[in-house]
């Protein structure tokens, strides 16, 4: 004769709750990773949008190609460059960190580039 199983027996249930505690941590960290990550990533893209507004305000022939050429020196891409009177407005973008777009896509959120915009010009004069 087969004896029925003790239901009061909790015997295993410490580590099923510890896997899954585990598994919560391992989750948390990972967003956190990939929000570090991109937050990084934001300030890399300011930064090389600052640094291609002051090269294309010093340039003074094709202040745009100068642009152009400092945000590509600093992994961004410039998609936008005007002149506005002594003034050089740029936008650069970089791509979005791998985990961190793995991140969204697993939310289902879409995984768009970084975005950064500067201006910088000629000191006036007194």
């Amino acid at each position: 004769m087969v004896s029925k199983p003790d239901l009061a027996d909790d015997r295993g249930s410490g580590a099923v709750l510890m896997i899954a505690v585990l598994a919560l941590v391992c989750f948390g960290a990972s967003v956190g990773y990939a929000k570090a990550q991109l937050i990084v990533a934001q300030r890399h893209a300011a930064g090389a949008a600052d640094l291609a507004a002051l090269a294309g305000a010093s340039a003074t022939i094709d202040p745009c190609a100068r642009a152009a050429a400092v945000a590509g020196a600093n992994d961004a891409h410039l998609t936008g460059c005007a002149i506005d009177g002594a003034d050089v407005v740029v936008e650069v973008s970089r791509p979005m960190p791998a985990l961190t777009a793995q991140v969204l896509h697993a939310f289902r959120l879409p995984a768009a580039p970084i975005i950064a915009r500067a201006r910088a010009g000629q000191p006036a004069s007194s």
